[in-house]
C-alpha cells in the first residue's frame, strides 16, 4: 500500500430505493432509513474525519460516502467497485452477485468455479490502488479514506487490502453501512483490522 495511509474505512451503502421517475440501479438513492443508517454509522465511529473517499459511482454510494465523511472529503470514483471489465465474467459475477449479494465471502469463493469472483476481485484492489495513488500524486490528504462498496464486495476489497485471511469478514453476512477499517503502518503495511458490524 501507500506510505502515508494511516487507515481504510470500507463500508456498504446504506438502504437505498428507486423513485418513481427513475428506473436505472445506478440512480437508486438513499431511502429515508438509509440516510439514518449513514448518519448512525458516522456518529458510530470515533474517528469520522475522511479526507478522501472513493465510490463506485452509484447515487447511492455518493449519498453514502457524503453523510459518513461529513461532505468534507475529496471523492473520486471507480467503477469497478460494482462492474467487472470483464465481458466474458459479468454474467458469472451477476449469478453470484445475486445468489450472494452479502456474502458470506468464504461461500462465494468456493461457488466461484469460473474464477470470475477472485479476478473482479483483483482489479477492484489494483483499480483502487491507482486512484490512491492518483490522489497522493495530487497531494491530497490520503491518510484517512473512505471506500463505499456493495454487499460481500465489501468483505472481498477489506481482506484483499488487509493481506490476510480474516474469519470475521470471511464468515459474515455484510449489512447496509457495515464493513471494516484496516490500519496502515508507517510504512503502509496493513497492521489492525476493525469490524463496523451491528
Amino acid at each position: 500500500m501507500i506510505p502515508g495511509i494511516k487507515r481504510i474505512t470500507i463500508l456498504s451503502h446504506g438502504c437505498s430505493v428507486l423513485t418513481p421517475n427513475v428506473k436505472k440501479d445506478d440512480m437508486r438513492i438513499l431511502s429515508p432509513k438509509g440516510i439514518d443508517q449513514a448518519t448512525e454509522r458516522r456518529g458510530k465511529m470515533n474517528y469520522p474525519d475522511f479526507g478522501f473517499a472513493i465510490c463506485s459511482g452509484m447515487l447511492r454510494t455518493l449519498q453514502t460516502a457524503e453523510i459518513i465523511s461529513g461532505g468534507k472529503a475529496v471523492t473520486a470514483n471507480v467503477p469497478e467497485l460494482f462492474a467487472t471489465p470483464e465481458p466474458d465474467d459479468e454474467k458469472d459475477l451477476e449469478v453470484l452477485y445475486h445468489r450472494f449479494p452479502n456474502g458470506p465471502l468464504r461461500t462465494c469463493q468456493i461457488s466461484d468455479a469460473t474464477g470470475a469472483f477472485m479476478r473482479f476481485v483483483i482489479n477492484m484492489a489494483n483499480q483502487i490502488s491507482e486512484k490512491l495513488q492518483y490522489g497522493a500524486n495530487l497531494e491530497l490528504d490520503i491518510q484517512r479514506v473512505l471506500i463505499i462498496g456493495h454487499g460481500v464486495y465489501v468483505a472481498a476489497l477489506g481482506e484483499s487490502l488487509y493481506r490476510k485471511r480474516s474469519e470475521v469478514l470471511g464468515h459474515h453476512w455484510i449489512g447496509e453501512c457495515e464493513g471494516v477499517s484496516i490500519f496502515f503502518t508507517d510504512s503502509g503495511s496493513p497492521c489492525t483490522l476493525e469490524t463496523h458490524f451491528d
